[in-house]
Formats: C-alpha cells, sequence, structure tokens
C-alpha cells in the first residue's frame, strides 16, 4: 500500500506539472503576453515535464550541497529514472527502476556523530533552500530581465516555490516527516534530535549498500538508550535485531523479539507486520517449530513493498517447517528475483544470505 501511495504521488505531481505546463501556456499565449515559437499541446507538456523535472532535482541537489557544507560524504541522488551513485569515489549514473522513488530521495553519510544535530539541520534545510533559492531565481529573470514571458522559467518558478512550501511545512507525506518536520526536531535539540540524526546515518548507511553487521553497535546501543518513546525503542532493538542476524547470534536476535512483542502493538502495522514476519522466520525455520506458522498467519495478508524478499523468506520458512522443501526452495528462489528491486541494499546482502542459507538445508534434506 505504501508503494502504492508514493507511487500514486509521483503520478499526480507528474500530470499536475503537464497540467500547469499546458494551461499556464495557454493562457499566456492567449494573451500575448509569451513568446514560444511552437505553441503546440506536446511542446506545452515537455515543458511542464522537463521543468518540473529540474525543481525536483535542485531541491534534492541543495540537500547534497547542505550534506557537503557540514562534511558529509555523497552516496546516492535519485530522481524520476535516473540516479547518480557513488561507487567507491567514482560517480556512476544508473536506472532507477523504483517508481516509489521517482519524487526524489538523496543520501548523505556523516562521519561521525559529532555535533550531528547540528550538521542534520543545515543537510536538511539545504533542499528547501535549494527550492526557494531558484523559485526567486527563475521569477526574477522572467519578470526582471526578460521582455517577454518565458514559459519554462514560468513552470520551473511557480514549481520550485510550490516545492519550497510543501517541505518546509512541518507535516508528513506518505507516512515520513517533511523537511520542515525534521528541522523542527533539530532545532528543538535533545534526545529526540540525536536520536533522529543517528537513526538517519543507520538507514542512509543501510541504502547505500553497508549491511547490518558492519553498522556501528556504539551507536545502536546509544539509540536505544536515549529512545524518546515505545515506537523509537522497538525500532533501536530492530536495528540491534539485524545485527545479531547478520552475525548468526541467533539466539541473541530471538531475544530481542520476544524482548519488545509486549510493547509490538503500539507501533504502526508495517513494523507489526515486520515483526510477525521476523518470528515466523526464526521460529519456523531456526527453531524447526511449528508455531512460526501462527506468527505467518498474522502477516500473511500483508504486503512489504520495500523488501519483498522477506515475505518471500517467511513463507519458505513456513514450508520448510512442514517439510515441504521443493516448496520452500521455490519461495526461496523468487526472493532472490526480487533481490535486486531492493531500496534497502546493505538488508538486501542480509536478506541474500538468509534465503540461501534456507535452500541450503533444503537440499540436505532432499538428499
Amino acid at each position: 500500500m505504501e508503494t502504492f501511495k508514493k507511487t500514486l504521488g509521483f503520478i499526480i505531481i507528474l500530470g499536475s506539472g503537464l497540467l500547469v505546463g499546458y494551461f499556464v501556456g495557454k493562457v499566456f499565449i492567449s494573451s500575448g503576453s509569451a513568446k514560444t515559437g511552437d505553441n503546440s499541446i506536446p511542446i506545452l507538456l515537455l515543458n511542464g515535464f522537463l521543468a518540473l523535472y529540474l525543481v525536483l532535482i535542485i531541491h534534492e541537489v541543495g540537500h547534497v550541497i547542505g550534506g557537503k557544507l557540514v562534511g558529509f560524504k555523497f552516496l546516492f541522488l535519485t530522481v524520476g529514472p535516473l540516479s547518480l551513485l557513488n561507487n567507491e569515489s567514482k560517480l556512476k549514473l544508473a536506472l532507477n527502476n523504483d517508481v516509489s522513488l521517482f519524487g526524489g530521495i538523496a543520501g548523505c553519510m556523516p562521519d561521525s556523530t559529532e555535533n550531528l544535530p547540528k550538521k542534520m539541520l543545515v543537510y536538511i534545510l539545504g533542499g528547501p533552500g535549494a527550492s526557494l533559492l531558484f523559485a526567486l531565481l527563475f521569477l526574477g529573470i522572467n519578470y526582471l530581465i526578460l521582455d517577454s514571458t518565458n514559459l519554462f522559467l514560468l513552470i520551473s518558478g511557480f514549481g520550485s516555490g510550490g516545492i519550497f512550501i510543501a517541505s518546509i511545512i512541518p507535516g508528513k507525506a506518505s507516512g515520513f516527516k517533511t523537511d520542515g518536520a525534521q528541522a523542527l526536531i533539530f532545532m528543538r535539540g535533545g534526545n529526540e534530535a540525536e536520536y533522529t540524526a543517528i537513526t538517519s546515518k543507520i538507514m542512509t548507511m543501510t541504502l547505500s549498500g553497508t549491511r547490518p553487521k558492519d553498522w556501528s553497535q556504539t551507536e545502536v546501543d546509544k539509540l536505544k538508550s536515549i529512545a524518546p518513546d515505545v515506537f523509537e525503542k522497538v525500532i533501536a532493538e530492530l536495528f540491534q535485531y539485524s545485527i545479531h542476524l547478520d552475525n548468526k547470534k541467533f539466539e541473541e536476535a530471538e531475544n530481542i523479539l520476544k524482548s519488545i512483542e509486549p510493547d509490538i502493538l503500539a507501533t504502526p502495522k508495517m513494523i507489526q507486520n515486520s515483526f510477525y514476519l521476523e518470528m515466523s522466520f526464526l521460529t519456523s525455520f531456526l527453531q524447526n517449530d511449528t508455531n512460526g506458522v501462527e506468527y505467518y498467519s498474522k502477516i500473511k495478508s500483508a504486503r512489504f513493498p520495500f523488501n519483498p524478499p522477506s515475505k518471500c523468506r517467511a513463507e519458505a520458512a513456513v514450508e520448510f517447517v512442514n517439510k515441504n522443501y521443493e516448496e520452500a526452495k521455490l519461495k526461496c528462489e523468487n526472493g532472490l528475483r526480487l533481490i535486486d528491486k531492493m531500496i534497502d541494499k546493505g538488508s538486501a546482502k542480509l536478506e541474500y544470505d538468509l534465503l540461501h542459507s534456507i535452500i541450503d538445508e533444503c537440499n540436505n534434506h532432499l538428499k
């Protein structure tokens, strides 16, 4: 459902850009204030699309510049179908096949946690700051320098201004805090700001390919000690769970899940589903206990848009405990085919290993 919402959101934004390009163009052309040459519908729509794409890039580049100003390492930038990746200090252009990210995302990684909340504030405000700056620039050039209205500059200016307003107002979009909401947290300071900063660092690392066992244990311990409420505490413990799982410390991983089970109903549905998925996997595959089926029954109707292989892993674990080894292998193979589509590249490496571990155990039973 989350992927559908994000995809729909981008389609709405894209459609809005195209319609704005068309109607603004028609208005200015009919009034005689724009000199655009070819006034056909395709040209008007193209202006709207290119202007929209440009202002989305500007916003995300603003975040990157903000990050660089405070010493963050650039990791990736994605807008629409294209991604710019930092591959071992070399920039690489790649295709983005995840439509939910078409609206834009940028990632920069802090080199330490020293003064991290203040640095994160600069990083976060870089996006809205760039949008505001270019809104003024585009509209200033259009109205103060040119002797006629330029359709592309007009749409770009109002588009950048719209993105600035939408991102700077505190709130949530598709379940995520806007830049303005995050900025308020960092401006207030305290444990919530430090928690958010460290969480953002870990999430950026894993999105760029750092697997859980390579996360900083010190930082995860810090998260657990300063978590401001139950939800944040559960998230911190789930980070710890992933570290244990990646280090093959399965008993410790199980203890983590059992410790947060009493609080899991106080978390959003997506977190609950992830919890039941992991309990199903641990109980069914690692303990060979059929009680794992009960946990799986609580998630079987849920969707896992950010990590589809995890659902395949849980399904395979249930088949395994029921001694359906061939079916378990098929579930794992389905999951492996989805690995490349995962947004979380660090967790993708862990999923790859876990799926292969189930396949290996199935093969041992089939000999």
